[in-house]
This record gives structure tokens, C-alpha cells and sequence, in this order.
């Protein structure tokens, strides 16, 4: 994922600055859906000047390792807790069972959220627009 970034000064050092966009505000999966402005360190004696447009690439799997966790793990408790509730008994025991499973998921998914370290994005590119 590639998001462009206006490269500030921030205590005395070059920052890439990021704003959050409206379609980050719900995801976790990396920094930029966690805060409002995301400074990443530019590396030191690199050529960025303040006021310059770059753009910063988070990894590849960032996204998907979020999205599959989020989503795909309840739901895979839910489904466990339902066949686990109908092994055992009638209909009310296999509700029981997939709402036991989705808390199970839930909690899940928040132990590990916890323990996941976003990865830092990297400068990769200057961009040039043209001046209108």
C-alpha cells in the first residue's frame, strides 16, 4: 500500500507527514488507521526537502494479515462453536455454541492485535506534480 506524504520539519529533523484519510479511520492494520497524523523518520543525509511531496510504502502483507485477522478468525470461531453446539444438542445448544464461538473469536482477535507490531512505512519515491 503506497500513500503519498509531505516531508515537514519536526524537532529539528525531516518527518514524513501523513493525514489519515476517511477510508483508514475504521482499519488498524497499520499505523495510518490508528492516529490522525502518522511522522515516519527520514532516513539521515537522504536528499528530501522540507515541503516535497514522497511516497511512503507500507509492506505488502500489512493489509492483508489485518483483514484476515479481523474477519477471518470470529468467523471461523463462529462456524466451530455452531458445528461444536450441534455435535452436542438441539438448536438452542448450537446458537449458544456459535455466540460462545464469536466471543471466543472476538477475544481472540484483540489478544493478538495487541501483540502485532505495525510495521513502519518507508520512503520509496519522490513525487512530481506538475505546477498548474
Amino acid at each position: 500500500m503506497k500513500r503519498e506524504a509531505k516531508v515537514v520539519r519536526e524537532n529539528g529533523r525531516l518527518m514524513a507527514e501523513v493525514l489519515r484519510e476517511e477510508a483508514c479511520q475504521s482499519c488498524r492494520a497499520c499505523r495510518f488507521g490508528q492516529v490522525e497524523r502518522v511522522l515516519v523518520e527520514l532516513p539521515q543525509g537522504s536528499e528530501y526537502r522540507e515541503g516535497e511531496t514522497i511516497e511512503l510504502e507500507v509492506p505488502d502483507g500489512t493489509v492483508s494479515r489485518g483483514a484476515l485477522l479481523a474477519y477471518a478468525l470470529p468467523l471461523a470461531a463462529v462456524l466451530a462453536g455452531l458445528f461444536l453446539g450441534a455435535r452436542w444438542g438441539a438448536e438452542g445448544v448450537q446458537a449458544l455454541g456459535a455466540l460462545v464461538g464469536l466471543a471466543l473469536g472476538l477475544l481472540a482477535v484483540r489478544l493478538f492485535s495487541r501483540r502485532m507490531k505495525a510495521p513502519a512505512p518507508m520512503p520509496c519515491a519522490k513525487v512530481f506534480k506538475k505546477e498548474e
